[in-house]
């Protein structure tokens, strides 16, 4: 494996510092550093900062990090400027870093430094006249502020275009012609080696004693706290971090990296916060008190939690016979399913296929299945993980088909019921409330009517996931619909029919595409996935504190991140759709504040791991509380109301305990990637992080993949094959197997970060063609390409501007292809590789609704139109650039799970015996489609 490269970066600037404040030390003198003097400092200053006696009082090497201000001995005397120079304190290595804000600025240095010092003149400059650095000093002096807190981090010199006074976790410094970074003028910057290597220190790198000292202050158990705001985020933390990362990347604690952790640690640092304030005593196994807080223990950090690992297992399936036709059908059936229970087959009355939303009348209990398009019904109210009684949607607890009629659903959403036993669904794609006046006895019994809401409110494609009832009042979340969608509307009192118009609309500007609904009849809190609030650009929760009375009235507070759940008394209990834990609030917020500081969660690696999603809900019936897990598959019970969001359930409907995934136990797998080399097929999962490995081409449906990859750090967004050499690309790193034997050996190429100059960020495609090997990034907006197979520090031989957003690549000896991401709107780009010097892409004309792959094979050029949930082909790519028509398209358009039917085609390659077709995000379905014509 090739293993990560540690950049050393600057440290004669800390040691300077560090001599200069316990000794009189010549200070152009120098001595060698090594490792065991950054981590001898490192270890004295975690002891600083958290206040421990060193065991060995007046060792040599803990002295040099006591400073002027004696920590350890309570000493926080600053120094005297009536008898020290300010520059004697301050030297100019340390005014150096502060004026070009690689460290913080302390309160009022900016108001200080102005009075004497053009503020303008300071952007963009590297060094600095001998009077400003005195001004500098002589400001540092007057506030008081500690030499050791200015000890520089090596931060980001941010320029001119900077704002603010928060350091930057990215470390990004200026480029020069030779990739070098510009640490300003002095000598004493110059670069260090790598651990293990004569490489220069590159942008991007942290400085490394600062680096580990921060992860000594803060380790991973504590930034997730912070990241999750399970610990509230000190000032100026949301600044620091924005400047570093995705902030809508935080939604989803599965995605955070190491790179995440180091960065939140690093802001931390820079803020000097203490790191006892953010310990809010840490805790074990099993040594909760109930209310979210640990006692004494140890937790297990994230990163603890997960690491790659393979799982062989012996499976006998058939193998697929090499195809002896060349060219498909258009409107053909597929031939084979994988990652599923078969074509319409939902996989009976025990099993959930992202189970979404759960209502109860008391009585009776009912979950909505939304990917088997059915309402699941228990008569009575389970207590062990038992068959439902009687299924909506479907007429019997077999098949999983969409449909329009009453007695159908397509896409279902939240489920509720009234205390008296009528039913609601919000039966999204067919953009329409079902509403059942009595309760239903019999398995498919049809709707008594539908609430339309297309002509009801005069928009196309409303999309309501949504819908809350108590018998009198009714709330629906529509979540399309565009300008006159996008909205909750109320009704005051029950509309008996279909065509009673709502009371009211509310629709403001911060509202982006409404989803699950949590009341009591007054209390109102939504889940929004794309809101606009104070609480983040994205997703969120909105709040009334009381029952809104006028149209498009603001909420009271918002929630950061999306949320559903359940009110119980005064409290609000939730499931998160990022995270792992639940949400307890013991009154029920009305303010953001309150939402923010009165929020209770459980700390990493105690409980329950909580799987939320695209679809939050609870309910508390009968002296139960039951959690509904949608990336779970499974519906969490607690036999007791639980005190804290930090113990587990008892049982779980749909699975034997609540620890088993049934996704994995089933071999679901979500947003599938195939890729092949003729002899084995391979699966790559972004969403679950994961790598499927069949070690021959399977030649039937249901077949268990034979090696299961899990779960790589940087999620695969693409996959790429050529003979025994596999890659996988996603967030910012490769995976890589050059000689790929299936024994189930882990990769032996492994890049994150960087490579050469390039910034590995949002990956979004790779290919190599055994000559070429390319990248695509959609932050970058650039493809990257490299002759070979490239080693960390290579740079790329070419670079391909692509500003509408390149995806997914693929290759073959003539051609790259770029898909996009997202997409929308996007044309497929291609150029030959003896074109790659004149940088000529082509475009393929129209094809263009979302295509999210593009694969070139030896039966054609194939591109998947995810939004017209197809895939088109051409018997060459040359056809497809001269704009001719496909000559075949698989999928009938209409998005179902019909056999001749394609979900949001995500990703295509063949195998040699049938073109795999994945689907996306609301199916889970690989599917494979033989050649029917010579």
């Amino acid at each position: 494996m090739i293993p990560r490269t540690y950049i050393y970066l600057p440290i004669a600037l800390i040691l300077l510092i560090i001599l200069a404040s316990c000794s009189s030390t010549d200070s152009s003198s120098s001595s060698e550093i090594d490792q065991a003097d950054i981590q001898a400092t490192v270890d004295a200053r975690v002891k600083q900062r958290l206040g421990v006696t060193p065991a060995s009082e007046g060792s040599e090497k803990p002295d040099k990090v006591q400073g002027k201000t004696d920590i350890q001995s309570g000493d926080q005397t600053k120094p005297d400027n009536a008898s020290t120079s300010a520059q004697d304190v301050y030297p100019q290595n340390i005014t150096g870093e502060v004026l070009k804000r690689r460290i913080p600025w302390p309160n009022d240095f900016d108001r200080c430094l102005s009075k004497v010092i053009d503020m303008d003149s300071l952007r963009g400059v590297t060094s600095f006249p001998n009077e400003v650095h005195a001004e500098a000093a002589k400001c540092l002096s007057s506030l008081k502020i500690d030499p050791e807190s200015l000890i520089a981090s090596e931060m980001t010199d941010r320029g001119s275009g900077s704002s603010g006074n928060y350091p930057d976790p990215n470390n990004n410094q200026k480029q020069t012609g030779n990739n070098t970074p510009d640490y300003g003028t002095s000598d004493k910057n110059q670069q260090q080696p790598a651990r293990g290597s004569d490489q220069g220190a590159k942008a991007g790198d942290f400085n490394l004693a600062d680096r580990d000292l921060a992860q000594k202050l803060y380790p991973p158990n504590i930034t997730y706290d912070v990241l999750n705001r399970r610990i509230p985020w000190p000032e100026g933390f949301e600044a620091c971090i924005s400047q570093s990362i995705d902030m809508n990347s935080l939604s989803n604690p599965d995605s955070w990296s190491g790179q995440i952790h180091d960065h939140s640690a690093i802001c931390l640092l820079g803020l000097d916060v203490d790191p006892m304030s953010l310990i809010a005593v840490t805790g074990g196994d099993n040594k909760h008190s109930g209310d979210g807080i640990q006692q004494p223990g140890h937790t297990n950090p994230p990163e603890q939690l997960y690491s790659l690992k393979v799982t062989k297992q012996t499976s006998n399936y058939a193998q697929a016979v090499p195809a002896s036709k060349t060219s498909f059908t258009t409107g053909q059936d597929a031939s084979l399913w994988m990652s599923g229970f078969g074509f319409n087959k939902s996989g009976g009355a025990s099993v959930f296929n992202h189970p979404v939303s759960i209502a109860s009348d008391g009585t009776r209990l009912a979950v909505t299945d939304r990917n088997n398009n059915r309402i699941m019904i228990w008569n009575s109210i389970p207590s062990s993980n038992v068959p439902a009684d009687i299924v909506l949607g479907q007429q019997d607890f077999e098949t999983q088909m969409e449909g329009s009629g009453l007695d159908e659903l397509d896409f279902p959403g939240q489920v509720s019921m009234t205390p008296d036993g009528k039913v609601l669904v919000a039966d999204s794609n067919n953009n329409r409330i079902l509403v059942w006046s009595s309760f239903p006895t019999v398995s498919g019994q049809a709707a008594d009517y539908s609430i339309d809401l297309e002509p009801l409110i005069d928009t196309l494609q409303s999309w309501p996931w949504g819908v809350w009832t108590n018998g009198e009042k009714v709330v629906v979340a529509v979540t399309g619909g565009g300008d006159n969608g996008q909205r909750l509307i109320l009704w005051n009192s029950f509309p008996n029919s279909g065509s009673v118009k709502p009371d009211l609309h509310i629709k403001y500007e911060g509202m982006g595409t409404p989803r699950m609904i949590v009341s009591n009849g007054e209390y109102i809190l939504v889940g929004d996935e794309n809101g606009k609030t104070e609480c983040r650009d994205g997703s969120g929760s909105h709040i009334w504190a009381s029952w809104p009375t006028k149209t498009n009235q603001a909420p009271d507070a918002c929630l950061y991140g999306w949320v559903g759940g359940t009110i119980v008394g005064d409290k609000l209990i939730a499931i998160q759709q990022g995270g792992e834990t639940l949400a307890f609030w013991d009154q029920l917020p009305t303010t953001t504040q309150e939402a923010s500081s009165n929020k209770r969660e459980a700390l990493p690696g105690v409980g329950h791991r909580w799987l939320g999603g695209d679809g939050n809900d609870a309910a508390y019936i009968d002296g139960k509380l039951f959690i509904v897990e949608y990336n779970g598959g499974r519906v969490s019970v607690f036999d007791e109301l639980p005190s804290g969001p930090d113990e587990k359930p008892d049982w779980s409907l749909g699975v034997d305990s609540p620890d088993t995934n049934p996704y994995y136990e089933d071999w679901l797998i979500q947003n599938g990637v195939p890729g092949s080399n003729g002899e084995r097929l391979f699966v790559s999962s972004g969403f679950d992080r994961s790598l499927s490995v069949w070690n021959k081409i399977p030649g039937e449906s249901g077949a268990i993949p034979d090696l299961f990859y899990r779960r790589f750090e940087n999620a695969p967004w693409d996959i790429s094959v050529f003979d025994d050499t596999v890659f996988l690309a996603g967030k910012s790193g490769i995976y890589g197997w050059e000689n790929f034997d299936g024994t189930g050996a882990l990769p032996e190429i492994e890049i994150s970060d960087n490579m050469g100059s390039v910034e590995l960020k949002g990956l979004r495609g790779v290919t190599y063609n055994g000559q070429y090997f390319a990248l695509s990034s959609e932050e970058s907006d650039q493809v990257w390409i490299w002759e070979g197979i490239p080693a960390e520090n290579d740079e790329p031989k070419y670079i391909l501007d692509v500003p509408e957003g390149p995806g997914r690549l693929d290759s073959d000896s003539e051609w790259l292809v770029i898909a996009g991401y997202p997409a929308d709107q996007f044309n497929v780009k291609a150029i030959r590789f003896d074109e790659l010097a004149d940088g000529n892409l082509r475009h393929i004309p129209q094809h263009n609704v979302f295509p999210q792959s593009a694969a070139l094979t030896e039966v054609g050029f194939f591109i998947t139109l995810q939004g017209d949930n197809q895939v088109v082909g051409w018997n060459s790519i040359e056809d497809a650039l001269a704009g001719k028509p496909p000559d075949v398209t698989l999928g009938s358009g209409a998005g179902t799970k019909a056999k001749d039917a394609i979900k949001m085609a995500n990703a295509v390659d063949w195998d040699g015996s049938h073109l795999w077709v994945g689907e996306f995000k609301f199916s889970t379905r690989m599917l494979a489609f033989a050649p029917t014509e010579e």
